[in-house]
């Protein structure tokens, strides 16, 4: 079986799923339980008023149950959803049309979840300011030390005090951003300096950086220049990368180029898997506190360290407060002897940067947050169901060194129905 044969199974159950929901704007992981679809009989009775009334109704159900369920919940996939499908159903009912097929909440969802922002693009909302004191978790660099201090300042100013944070705020707002999504901003300082910032930035991501510079000081990744928090803040410092994205570059490519790339992708993920996992240590990211990681609809860090793949298979499916026939099944297919290797846990072309000449070298990787010890299987199943968007192709020039597991890709698709409530 390949791996476009495991994600169509995928999707033919996914769509299988989402058929028949009716006038409703519900989506099939907030179904309130009165809801019935109507037929098409019933419809040609209804008056207008009553389908609307209708729509509107499955509207505010449905955001009503999500708040019930957990009142900090992100909204936005739900907003999305209703933004687009809701103003062509109710100008169906207005123009006594029949309901038009429902569009897949998971798509549209998932095509929101993954929009970002990316170089030379226009961030849709203002930079939050730092302010206050600052706190300094990885020291910081003296290119990155420059940004927060004047020649005017005495030498013995405290590069922590707030005085000091506000003159890298204006460094801040005159900067480029090169990468936003939700409340994650990348911004191009000065000095081939750029900052990853924001309320939700994993510091993670730093102690990553920070393990493979010193294990593999070589590798073709940004090099870590410093991390600290102010405020609610997290700032993590590193290194510029050359380059264009490789979902930009991937349409103009040759065949020999992505060849090339290919070969380049397998000899930096291949060093990382020649590192070899010790049973002592924990899974997950390679910090002082090791936790797993898991980004489906939603990113899931695990409680507790995790110290083996049985302990790992609990924790895919911890979350699911089910305990149907399929969750059984699903566990019970879960593999516990699999290597554990270094995984890079986010791999897909928005992530690879290659250079603009001629050469198309690969300039090196971004985005470590979900790197880490995992099973060997799990660069190849996130890979396949990563955003690969406008990338035809890009399965077939995956790295063979991730190998393929498509046995692993089809028990992790039916995961993923569970994390979206199917």
């Amino acid at each position: 079986m390949t791996a476009r044969t495991a994600i169509r199974q995928g999707n033919n159950i996914r769509n299988t799923s989402m058929a028949n929901l009716g006038d409703g704007m519900t989506p099939p992981d907030a179904l309130p339980t009165s809801y019935i679809s109507p037929t098409s009989t019933e419809l040609e009775c209804d008056d207008q008023s009553q389908r609307l009334g209708r729509l509107n109704q499955n509207a505010v159900t449905t955001f009503q149950k999500c708040v019930q369920k957990d009142p900090t919940c992100d909204l936005t996939p739900l907003l999305s959803y209703h933004a687009e499908e809701y103003p062509l159903r109710r100008s169906d009912i207005e123009n006594g049309m029949p309901t038009r097929a429902k569009k897949s909440y998971i798509k549209i969802v998932s095509k929101q979840k993954r929009k970002r922002v990316g170089r030379g693009e226009e961030t849709p909302r203002e930079l939050p300011d730092p302010f206050g004191r600052m706190d300094v978790i990885h020291s910081l660099a003296p290119r990155v030390e420059a940004l927060f201090l004047s020649e005017q300042y005495p030498d013995d100013t405290d590069i922590a005090s707030s005085q000091c944070v506000t003159r890298f705020a204006g460094h801040l707002r005159r900067a480029e951003v090169i990468w936003s999504y939700g409340e994650k901003y990348i911004v191009k300082l000065e000095n081939q300096v750029v900052v990853k910032y924001g309320s939700n930035v994993a510091i993670e991501e730093a102690s990553n950086l920070k393990w493979i510079g010193d294990c593999a000081p070589h590798a073709a990744i940004p090099r870590l220049l410093g991390a600290a928090t102010i405020g609610d803040l997290t700032l993590i410092f590193m290194s510029f990368m050359e380059g264009q994205s490789l979902d930009k570059a991937w349409p103009l490519l040759t065949t020999n180029e992505k060849l090339s790339i290919q070969k380049q992708l397998n000899d930096i993920l291949g060093k990382f898997r020649q590192i070899m996992w010790e049973e002592a240590t924990p899974m997950g990211n390679c910090g002082n506190d090791p936790r797993c990681t898991d980004t489906r609809r939603h990113t899931r860090k695990s409680s507790n360290a995790i110290r083996n793949e049985g302990e790992f298979n609990t924790f895919l499916i911890r979350s699911f407060a089910t305990s149907s026939p399929l969750l059984m099944a699903i566990r019970s297919q879960l593999r516990t002897d699999h290597r554990i290797v270094l995984s890079h846990g986010d791999f897909r072309p928005a992530n690879i940067m290659v250079s603009l000449d001629s050469n198309r070298r690969v300039t090196g990787l971004l985005d470590f947050e979900a790197f880490g010890w995992y099973p060997e299987y799990w660069d190849y199943v996130k890979a396949v169901l990563s955003d690969w968007d406008g990338c035809d192709g890009w399965l077939d020039h995956l790295p063979p060194v991730i190998g393929q597991y498509h046995y692993e890709l089809l028990v992790d698709t039916h995961i993923d129905r569970l994390s979206v409530g199917l």
